[in-house]
C-alpha cells in the first residue's frame, strides 16, 4: 500500500501542477475546468499521503 500512496502522491503533484498552469494560461471556460482538476488531484495526492502514513486506513 506504501508504493500506491508514493504513486498516488506524485501523480497528483504533477496533477496540482500542470493543473495549476493550465488554470493561468487557459481561455475562460477551459480554466474552470483546470481549476476543478486541480482541486481533484490535490484530494488524490492527499489519499496517496494518507496511505503513505497509515497504511491501513483505507482497509
Amino acid at each position: 500500500m506504501r508504493v500506491l500512496g508514493v504513486v498516488l502522491f506524485l501523480l497528483g503533484g504533477v496533477g496540482v501542477a500542470w493543473a495549476t498552469l493550465g488554470t493561468f494560461s487557459a481561455p475562460r471556460p477551459r480554466d474552470v475546468a483546470f481549476a476543478l482538476g486541480a482541486l481533484v488531484a490535490l484530494v488524490i495526492a492527499l489519499a496517496g499521503l494518507l496511505l503513505v502514513f497509515v497504511p491501513g486506513f483505507f482497509g
